[in-house]
């Protein structure tokens, strides 16, 4: 389903009522006060502890939105089942949450011809929810999702990728330190490990252009695989943090998902081998971080809902403890969609996830 402003108060239950009250004077403020100099951000190595527990608003805006420019101008969050509201930040901050991850299918909304204009339709949206997180205190971080491709034909790409980000890093070079970037999410496939370092550092350059001192993430190939690091040559820049992201054994993480893997036919049972295996990949991301002089974290990790949950409790602990035993920040996939750890039907935490994932978080 593809949303409008006002369709999207609809699926909140608020409807017109809502429209009307949003012009009336608030007690907090959204306004959100512009940067004009960059040079006191803090240092990606001071943003980690700023960035420790962080949760992405999966399954909403990196949905696909293939008659955007067909007439029909909305924002297609919501077809995939998920539409992002105020109150959800809310909930995420009072479990313990420090930063929210938007993934954003950006090429959907861009024109396929130069220049390369993204609609100010996306923008209006994405402005909205980083502004429910700044305000709350809270971390925000955004990159470009499913580009596809990109992912398939970067060369091909190349220019209307870097325009896309010309674009995003002017629109928010005044917001606070608050606000990271992520250049691309799980870059794969053709993006081999040599096109993908030549590629993330035109788009840092782009991104360095507007935004000097703010924090950048960069993700290894090959779905940011952990061995990939390995092979992520990263250009001289203080103010990035390299991420991989986290989904093995993958039989086990995506049952469910993959047609071949039944739902709640595969079990993690937390043998000693099984442990062992997440523990040396943990030690290989730490072992390069330190020889390579980076800052590093697991940006994404996470179960499929039809993974057995005594099972999910068991891996998901597992590997958040691994990330901070390495002093690794961490992001768990995702909120509220497939591999969710919030109940959208009963409006609450998986039992999973507040025994794994937030133990911390009161009763």
């Amino acid at each position: 389903m593809a949303y409008t402003r006002r369709s999207f108060l609809r699926a909140a239950g608020l409807g017109s009522i809502a429209i009307l009250n949003a012009t009336r004077c608030k007690a907090e403020s959204d306004v959100i006060v512009p940067v004009t100099d960059q040079s006191g951000f803090l240092s990606a190595g001071s943003m980690l502890k700023h960035i420790s527990k962080g949760i992405w608003l999966g399954g909403s805006l990196e949905a696909p939105c293939p008659d955007f420019f067909f007439g029909k101008p909305v924002i297609c969050e919501g077809a995939w089942g998920v539409v992002n509201l105020e109150w959800h930040i809310d909930v995420i901050k009072d479990a313990g949450f420090d930063i929210v991850l938007i993934p954003v299918r950006w090429d959907a909304y861009a024109d396929r011809g130069e220049p390369f204009q993204i609609h100010p339709a996306i923008f209006r949206r994405i402005d909205e929810i980083v502004g429910w997180i700044l305000k709350r205190g809270l971390r925000a971080k955004i990159n470009i999702h499913h580009y596809n491709s990109m992912r398939q034909s970067p060369h091909s790409e190349k220019e209307r990728f870097i325009a896309i980000w010309d674009q995003i890093a002017e629109h928010y070079k005044s917001y606070p330190e608050m606000l990271l970037f992520d250049i691309l999410d799980e870059p794969c496939c053709n993006l081999t490990p040599p096109v993908w370092n030549e590629m993330l550092t035109e788009a840092l350059i782009t991104i360095r252009k507007s935004n000097p001192r703010r924090v950048v993430t960069v993700c290894s190939a090959e779905y940011g695989s952990v061995r990939q690091l390995l092979n992520l040559v990263l250009p001289r820049d203080d103010q990035l943090i390299a991420t991989f992201h986290y989904f093995w054994p993958y039989d086990f993480t995506h049952q469910g998902m993959d047609s071949r893997i039944p739902g709640g036919s595969v079990h993690w049972h937390g043998t000693q081998e099984e442990m062992e295996a997440i523990d040396e990949h943990f030690k290989m991301a730490r072992n390069w971080g330190a020889e390579n002089n980076r800052v590093v974290n697991c940006g994404g990790f996470g179960t499929h809902q039809t993974a057995p949950a005594e099972s999910r409790s068991l891996w998901t602990s597992y590997v958040r403890n691994a990330a901070e035993s390495n002093d690794f920040s961490w992001a768990y996939w995702d909120f509220a969609s497939g591999m969710g750890a919030w109940d959208r039907s009963r409006k609450r935490w998986h039992n999973w996830a507040v025994e794994s994932l937030i133990p911390s978080r009161p009763e």
